[in-house]
């Protein structure tokens, strides 16, 4: 699964992660990562069950973290083209395994 927050959210690092955190509770979602905007960068928080290791798929991304939780933060990047860059990395990690 893969969503975005918008908005001047208070506590928004807080709120992704935990939006993160609940939508790997979906049935049939193996890994979930929510982007959210912070200034001139992109910030994405990513949590799985251990399924997918969003690690590799963050350390792609320049960031890193544990098997079951990890993120990264994308410089000069907005969330369209930060999404467009997951999608890529979470297809690498695919190739991969």
């Amino acid at each position: 699964a893969i969503s975005s927050a918008e908005g001047d959210i208070p506590n928004i690092r807080l709120v992704t992660s935990q939006a993160a955190d609940e939508l790997i509770n979906i049935d049939g979602i193996k890994a979930s990562f929510v982007l959210y905007q912070n200034g001139e960068n992109t910030n994405i928080s990513a949590r799985s069950y251990g399924a997918i290791n969003v690690q590799l798929v963050m350390e792609e991304l320049g960031g890193g973290g544990h098997q079951t939780m990890a993120a990264c933060q994308l410089q000069s990047c907005d969330t369209e083209d930060a999404t467009k860059r997951l999608r890529k990395a979470i297809d690498n990690y695919f190739r991969k395994i």
